[in-house]
């Protein structure tokens, strides 16, 4: 992937658009429009491979016509275009009311999911206990349909699979989480949902030594330059700077 990447980057020197070297490539483009912090779909929310910080964040600190290219997981790679940049402005009234009346039909919406699923969580954790019914039999008395993530690491993953991830990773096998409900684009779709761990197994991350290296080397540049601020703190103190500004 990697490759692909480069050769876009040389295409689109060249002259080519973007959608036209992608295209080329085999590679997917999406538009996303004017679009609000916590609405960019999930591939934003991943951190960087080789860089501190989200794409969520450095496509929100970028200024209009950037364009820049980031690692992402262990084997992944994103290319974004930050073409147009809006401040917010000041609402009509007909526009702030109907904005109240929609976050407010939200609000009452999500509540009432989460109460369903709270009460959905409870009656598998009470069968579970009581009868000594297995997770699959609780949830199919209720007409539910677990999904299934066999294997999931917390390596690679974006999105909603991290979000499960890091909630599966703090529940003991055999245990059910409490209910979690997320309202961000960038897990997917508003959502209330409970994790049952069945079991966990420790793997090998075929790239940790890489992943090591990276973080060393990072951790030695932070303290190359707390290193060389406190030389020229010292110096400053020694020379008895001091600056003066004209009125």
């Amino acid at each position: 992937m990697g490759d692909k990447i480069d050769d876009l980057l040389i295409r689109m020197d060249d002259g080519q658009t973007l959608e036209e070297a992608a295209a080329e490539l085999g590679l997917e483009v999406k538009s996303t429009g004017l679009v609000e912090k916590d609405k960019l779909p999930g591939e934003f929310s991943s951190t960087f491979r080789n860089a501190p910080g989200t794409a969520t964040d450095a496509v929100f600190q970028a200024a209009e016509g950037t364009s820049k290219v980031h690692g992402l997981g262990t084997d992944q790679w994103i290319y974004f275009q930050v073409e147009e940049v809006v401040e917010r402005s000041e609402l009509s009234f007909e526009e702030a009311r109907d904005q109240v009346k929609e976050a407010l039909i939200k609000e009452l919406a999500m509540e009432a999911m989460k109460a369903e699923a709270e009460e959905k969580r409870q009656s598998i954790n009470e069968t579970m206990g009581d009868a000594s019914k297995s997770f699959e039999d609780s949830a199919k008395e209720l007409e539910l349909e677990p999904t299934s993530r066999v294997g999931a690491t917390g390596t690679g993953r974006v999105g909603g699979l991290r979000r499960e991830y890091e909630v599966a990773s703090k529940v003991n096998p055999g245990q059910l989480s409490e209910v979690i409900t997320d309202d961000n684009e960038a897990f997917g779709p508003t959502r209330s949902f409970f994790v049952y761990v069945e079991k966990r197994e420790v793997y090998e991350n075929p790239s940790i030594d890489t992943v090591i290296d990276i973080q060393l080397e990072q951790r030695a540049g932070f303290n190359r330059r707390v290193v060389v601020a406190n030389w020229f703190s010292q110096q400053r103190a020694i020379a008895n700077f001091e600056s003066y500004r004209s009125r």
